[in-house]
């Protein structure tokens, strides 16, 4: 990069005799003319006092004459050597063009929360609890006391339980950029270990309110992000989705669609499972008998329902079986289900929201049952009830509804990115 004094400061990409060529560690190749060979490396890194841009040799000329250099750092290796290196990543997969787009993007977002009067939270990083979750598992260390008695602890799946704390401390609405992890094959192109989690809670309000404030979210970024060029207009693999407008589907109507009666899930369990097996069976495929309710839902579900969903506007999916929603409550038209929301674009999911349960024994009841199934499909680490955020719940959360977004996943959609790990520099 260059100061007022014309002077230059990068890495050596490329050396020819005199003519050296210089990343200047954002997205830029610039190349110098030197009087002498020079007695840095590739790699090294340099500074570059420059003459004046009257003193080009030409117009036409794509280089700089250099007055004096200074070598600010040598390499011990030449990090252009490996691909996988960040200085070749920085320069190769244009990350800096993506860390400002996504520091554009996080703004976005932001601004969309401070008009709607959300307070913006820190949400901590080690916890007593990662999340209860039948399905995820966390990372977890040991914390030392003065006494060197061990405490295990752990880095959050989602930082719900803070969040909630919030909302019962503060009486307001709040939502984090919050970092997140999940251990256990969480690695591919649409996921990752350690992630940014969008989470946020609104104080006093339920699911249906969500879903219409996700819409709008939706609307904001489709007419704030890159100045108003976006349009909201993503596309992925020669499809479109339009942000501007959302389909809203019950779980139990895309069921239905395929014959299947959702009810049943709850029901009879029994002829829920004949049904779906029935229906492979159809397909020319024999499941096994050893599944449970369960696994039958979501095999299902993720091979005939989410890789239909939000091809052409984003597709909100709400009111999961109520057995699925150990944090959230009943519907108010039918027990059998939860005031449960999922959202997504292109097949992929984006977001999770409830409205919460904040009722203590009951929800210490629902932990139970989730932390039995993870001893009985054998957990890879142990996790216990999550007593501090029980207490919080026995001091008093007031009514409340809650949604997590991937933050990365979306803004990998809207950079057209086709991988999650391109979408920050680590």
């Amino acid at each position: 990069m260059y100061n007022n004094n014309n002077t230059f400061i990068g890495r050596v990409f490329e050396i020819s005799d005199k003519t050296v060529t210089i990343f200047d560690g954002r997205s830029a190749l610039q190349t110098f003319q030197l009087s002498d060979k020079p007695d840095f490396r590739c790699g090294d890194i340099v500074s570059f006092e420059c003459k004046s841009s009257a003193d080009k040799k030409s117009s036409a000329d794509d280089f700089l004459l250099v007055s004096d250099y200074h070598i600010v750092c040598r390499c011990i290796d030449n990090p252009f050597n490996n691909p996988h290196s960040l200085p070749s990543r920085f320069m190769n997969e244009s990350l800096s063009s993506v860390l400002n787009s996504r520091t554009e993007f996080m703004r976005i977002v932001a601004e969309f929360y401070r008009q709607h009067n959300y307070i913006r939270l820190d949400s901590p990083v080690l916890v007593d609890s990662p999340g209860v979750e039948t399905y995820l598992e966390p990372f977890a260390t040991d914390y030392y006391d003065y006494e060197a008695i061990a405490h295990r602890m752990y880095l959050p799946t989602s930082p719900e339980y803070a969040l909630k704390a919030a909302v019962g401390a503060t009486l307001s609405s709040v939502y984090s950029f919050a970092r997140s992890f999940r251990n256990c094959g969480e690695e591919s192109v649409l996921h990752k270990k350690e992630f940014t989690m969008l989470e946020w809670y609104a104080i006093f309000r339920d699911y249906n309110y969500l879903i219409e404030e996700m819409q709008e979210m939706m609307r904001f970024i489709g007419r704030e992000y890159r100045h108003g060029e976006f349009n909201g207009i993503l596309s992925r693999d020669g499809h479109s989705c339009d942000l501007n407008k959302c389909d809203v589907f019950t779980m139990k109507q895309l069921f239905a669609v395929h014959g299947i009666e959702l009810d049943d899930y709850t029901d009879n369990s029994q002829r829920f499972i004949d049904t779906v097996r029935s229906f492979y069976a159809d397909k020319g495929e024999n499941l096994s008998g050893n599944l449970n309710k369960d696994d039958y839902f979501f095999k299902f579900f993720m091979d005939y329902i989410e890789p239909t969903l939000g091809f052409d506007h984003p597709a909100i999916v709400k009111d999961f079986p109520i057995e699925m929603c150990p944090l959230s409550l009943p519907t108010a038209e039918d027990a059998r289900y939860g005031q449960r929301f999922e959202m997504y674009i292109f097949g992929i999911e984006l977001a999770n929201g409830y409205t919460e349960l904040t009722d203590y024994e009951t929800q210490k009841a629902n932990f139970e049952i989730v932390l039995a199934e993870r001893q009985r499909t054998g957990e890879t680490e142990h996790v216990d009830q999550p007593n501090e955020f029980l207490q919080t719940l026995r001091y008093g959360v007031p009514p409340c509804a809650g949604c997590a977004m991937g933050f990365d996943r979306m803004f990998m959609l809207c950079e057209e990115l086709s991988d999650i790990h391109k979408t920050d520099w680590y």
